[in-house]
């Protein structure tokens, strides 16, 4: 999937307005997901992520920008005052993508500084999220496969390699091959003296120490860690868990 502005606005605003919604109807369920968070403060943490992507990106700027006054999420959760902050903070970062050019100069936290990060970025974070709150909620809908094919690429070329605070390096020495079962996609992940190797489709070959199999959604729901019905692990299970451990 090719995550050009627009797609990337479109599928931010339907996840946001979607997470918001599944917000409204319990914002004090629990998320499993996020130990000690209720659904009000998943809905806080992806509203300041917002408003930190509009400002450090809308500036186009070369440091992150830290927050002004209104950036920080409202004191009384569960209102009106944190759904009307989280909504001006789904248009705001919605407005700095459709006006940011994939190939224009800013600040990330991987070494290819360009706005096309932040498109596929927003897409995830708030895809990902939006599945927490649905589920705490007990409405958890399904994840589009090229969204979720798209979000496999992104996992591995971005949280499995880079956090905010620096470059990941402790990576499993076992090999995982993931096996797309709705589509083309195939991934085999290695390490070979300390550094992360990906290949892709028929590069990736057949063997692996595990091969984790099934439906796109279900590789992507299960890479960032949260719960799956129709994966299939063959080999060294541990494989499969210590490679979710280096996913964010």
């Amino acid at each position: 999937m090719r995550l050009d502005p627009a797609t990337a606005v479109r599928l931010v605003r339907r996840e946001g307005d979607q997470l918001l919604a599944a917000a409204r109807r319990a914002p004090d369920a629990p998320v499993a997901a996020c130990p000690d968070w209720t659904v009000t403060d998943l809905v806080g943490h992806v509203g300041e992520v917002y408003r930190f992507v509009a400002r450090t990106a809308g500036r186009r700027a070369s440091a992150p920008v830290p927050p002004g006054e209104g950036d920080l999420r409202p004191g009384d959760d569960g209102t009106d005052e944190l759904w009307r902050w989280f909504t001006e903070a789904l248009e705001a970062v919605a407005a700095t993508l459709a006006g940011l050019d994939p190939a224009e100069p800013v600040w990330t936290w991987v070494p290819d500084r360009v706005g096309a990060f932040y498109h596929r970025r927003m897409v995830h974070e708030t895809t990902i999220h939006r599945v927490d709150a649905e589920s705490a909620t007990g409405t958890a809908g399904i994840v589009d496969v090229d969204v979720a094919a798209d979000g496999i690429d992104e996992i591995i070329e971005v949280g499995m390699r880079y956090r905010m605070r620096g470059p990941v390096t402790d990576h499993p020495a076992a090999s995982l091959l993931l096996e797309q079962t709705d589509g083309p996609g195939r991934w085999r992940l290695s390490t070979v003296d300390g550094i992360m190797q990906v290949a892709r489709g028929r590069d990736a070959g057949d063997r692996a120490d595990a091969v984790v199999r099934g439906p796109a959604d279900e590789l992507y729901l299960g890479l960032w860690g949260r719960p799956t019905r129709a994966l299939s692990v063959i080999g060294d299970e541990r494989a499969w868990r210590a490679w979710q451990a280096v996913a964010p």
